[in-house]
């Protein structure tokens, strides 16, 4: 281009995401305001992401990021694969009926009792490739 102008690649390499990489402008060396919404866009790297937890944590970081609030029952699912996968089965007791998000977080949670942190692994990923799919 002769401008000077072109899209490159700042891989981005976090505890959270590290086979992230995030794409923005560049202009005469320049390095154009980053948004969400212009010049600010998630890039899944398939080649960095051969196991299971990279791909997991690439997903919680593009969960973050997303456009549009999902549904309560989707935001349910994805807080007790994110549960499972991180800390196993439920602990502790279940909260007050008068708490109704805490009961309900529980629930989700509870439902997945004796599902393998790999299995839910994929199920969060599974999720938020949903969502960001539109």
């Amino acid at each position: 281009m002769t401008s000077g102008c072109g899209d490159f690649l700042n891989e981005r390499r976090s505890p959270m995401a590290r086979s992230v990489a995030v794409r923005h402008t560049r202009c005469e060396n320049k390095e154009v305001g980053l948004s969400k919404s212009d010049n600010y866009e998630l890039l899944y790297l398939r080649a960095d992401m051969s196991d299971l937890k990279t791909q997991f944590d690439a997903a919680v970081a593009a969960s973050k990021l997303l456009t549009k609030k999902p549904d309560n029952a989707t935001l349910l699912k994805i807080y007790a694969n994110y549960k499972q996968a991180t800390e196993g089965d439920v602990k502790g007791e279940r909260p007050d009926m008068f708490d109704r998000v805490s009961v309900a977080k529980f629930d989700a949670w509870d439902a997945l009792e004796g599902t393998s942190k790999e299995a839910a692994m994929q199920a969060y990923i599974d999720v938020i490739a949903k969502l960001k799919a539109g």
